[in-house]
């Protein structure tokens, strides 16, 4: 009978160290944020129900680019663009972004989810970059 409850007590404690938090898109629907970054430029995200538009903004030329994605969450890492995942309401830990205006499939890893906080891991981070390039991205919300 101690073996049973050995048993049980180490599964539960096994199952308790590999869970990870899940997100749901609702969580994400109608927020804003902003990147913190030490860039000269500013870059908004803004979720919708299921696009997500980034606004990029150059003080120093005016200039202001703004592009429109498809999102979803996941449990695992997609192999590839759904059309039926990415328009609906998603769970998962694993945020994908698809630009359908340039065909390209984006996934980062939601590190982070409050209030007032976004943090989201590059999962395609296999090669070495020199200079700097952060693989984490750091959001404040702004609405």
């Amino acid at each position: 009978m101690n073996r049973l409850y050995y048993f049980f007590a180490v599964s539960v404690i096994c199952y308790a160290c590999n869970s990870q938090t899940l997100f749901h898109s609702n969580q994400l629907v109608g927020t804003k944020w902003e990147l913190i970054t030490e860039d000269s430029h500013t870059h908004l995200v803004e979720f919708k129900a299921d696009t997500v538009t980034h606004v990029q903004i150059f003080p120093t030329t005016g200039r202001t680019i703004s592009d429109d994605f498809l999102y979803s969450l996941n449990m695992q890492r997609p192999a590839g663009y759904d059309t039926t995942v990415m328009r609906n309401p998603s769970t998962g830990i694993y945020y994908t972004e698809y630009s359908e205006k340039y065909g390209e499939m984006t996934t980062y890893e939601i590190i982070t989810l409050t209030e007032d906080s976004l943090i989201l891991r590059f999962e395609d981070d296999q090669r070495n970059y020199i200079g700097g390039f952060e693989p984490i991205s750091k959001y404040k919300r702004i609405e």
